[in-house]
C-alpha cells in the first residue's frame, strides 16, 4: 500500500472460456454451394520454404479437385542429426472446384498438388484434411438464415459470459474483492457456418477471454486508516460496519492499472494500548485502579478481578497483570 499515491496493490487475472451448441436451420432456398475444409499442407521435400499462390489446385486420390483460398508459405522441413527430414506444415482452407454433394468427403482425406506432378516435389508436398470436406450442395433445401446465426451467436455468447463469471467467482480467493466493473469479457473468436449454407442443423462455437482486477479489502482499509485517521494510533476503522462504494473512473487491462473512486461512510473505534494500560494499573489499590479506569474515554465498561481474592492491589510487575479487551463492535481480542 502506497499512502502518498493513494495506491493499493491488485491481482490481475485472466480466464479463458469456450461454449458451443447445435441449432436448427429455419430457412429454405436454392443453393449452389461448394464443399470446403481445413487442411494441413506438409513440406517433406526439403529445408527451404515453399510459397503457394491462391487457387493452387489440390487433388484427392478419387479425383476431386479443390483449390487454395489464400496464398500460403509452407515452412521448410527440419533436418535431424542423422540427416532425415521432419515434415513441417501450415494450415489453410481449400474449396471445391465445383459445387455439389460429390465433393463432400468424410474422415481424413489426403491430397496432392497436380502442378508438381512429374517432379520430386509431387511426393514431397501434400495436404491432409483431418475432418474431410463438407457443405457442397446444389438444389432446393433447408439453409441457415441470417436470423439463425444472430440468435445462435447471441445465445452462445451469453452462455460463455455466464460460464466465465461463474468460473471467476469460484476461483478468486475469499480474501479478495471482485467488482463487476473491474472486469471485462471479450469474444476472441466465433466459429459458425456462413449464411445460406445448406444444413438441417448447425453448430456455433464461441471462445472468450475474461480479464479482471481483484484486490484485498484489508489493503483498502489500511489506506483509509492512514487517510481518514491521519496516523492516529488510538483509533481504527471498524471494517465490518463500513459502507463503501467503488466508482471505476478507468481501467486499462493492457497496462494492468485501474483508477477507482472510493466513497461511503466508516465508523471508528478506540484502540486500547494494553501495555500502557498495564503500566497505569501496576501497584494501584482496587479503588484507585477503578477511579483511573473511569477516567478513560476509550473504555465503555470494565470490571476488575483479583486473584488470589485476598489481594487488594494490582501487582507492581505489569507482566503479572492480565488485560482482556472485548471489542464492542463484535469479537474479542
Amino acid at each position: 500500500v502506497n499512502v502518498s499515491s493513494h495506491t493499493v496493490p491488485a491481482e490481475f487475472l485472466s480466464f479463458d472460456g469456450t461454449a458451443s451448441e447445435e441449432f436448427e436451420a429455419t430457412g429454405n432456398d436454392y443453393v449452389n454451394q461448394k464443399a470446403s475444409g481445413r487442411v494441413k499442407i506438409y513440406n517433406a521435400f526439403g529445408t527451404n520454404s515453399q510459397a503457394l499462390v491462391a487457387n493452387t489446385r489440390f487433388l484427392t486420390d478419387s479425383g476431386i479437385l479443390f483449390r487454395l483460398t489464400k496464398s500460403v508459405v509452407i515452412p521448410g522441413a527440419k533436418k535431424a542429426e542423422d540427416g532425415s527430414l521432419a515434415p513441417q506444415s501450415i494450415e489453410a482452407d481449400l474449396v471445391a472446384d465445383k459445387a455439389g454433394e460429390e465433393s463432400n468427403m468424410s474422415g481424413q482425406v489426403r491430397l496432392h498438388i497436380p502442378g508438381f506432378k512429374g517432379t520430386p516435389k509431387y511426393e514431397g508436398f501434400y495436404g491432409v484434411a483431418i475432418n474431410g470436406f463438407s457443405g457442397g450442395s446444389v438444389g432446393q433445401g433447408r439453409v441457415i438464415t441470417h436470423d439463425d446465426l444472430v440468435k445462435a451467436q447471441e445465445k452462445i455468447s451469453k452462455k460463455v459470459f455466464d460460464d466465465l463469471r461463474q468460473n471467476m467467482a469460484q476461483k478468486i480467493p475469499a480474501n479478495f474483492t471482485l467488482i463487476d466493473s473491474l472486469s471485462e469479457i471479450r469474444i476472441t473468436s466465433i466459429n459458425a457456418p456462413k449464411e445460406k449454407t445448406r444444413a438441417d442443423r448447425f453448430t456455433v462455437q464461441v471462445h472468450a477471454t475474461a480479464r479482471v482486477f481483484v484486490f484485498r479489502s484489508a489493503d483498502v482499509f489500511k489506506l483509509l486508516n492512514e487517510l481518514v485517521l491521519k496516523g492516529d494510533a488510538t483509533k481504527s476503522i471498524v471494517e465490518s460496519q463500513a459502507d463503501l462504494h467503488y466508482q471505476i473512473k478507468s481501467a486499462n487491462y493492457d497496462r494492468k492499472i485501474a483508477d477507482v473512486n472510493v466513497a461511503g461512510s466508516v465508523k471508528t473505534k478506540s484502540v486500547i494500548n494494553v501495555h500502557e494500560l498495564k503500566g497505569i494499573m501496576a501497584g494501584k489499590k482496587e479503588g484507585s485502579l477503578i477511579d483511573a479506569m473511569k477516567q478513560r474515554r476509550d473504555v465503555a465498561t470494565f470490571r476488575v478481578a483479583f486473584f488470589p481474592p485476598w489481594m487488594f492491589s494490582a501487582p507492581t510487575n505489569p507482566n503479572h497483570i492480565i488485560v482482556i479487551v472485548e471489542d464492542a463492535t463484535g469479537g474479542a481480542k
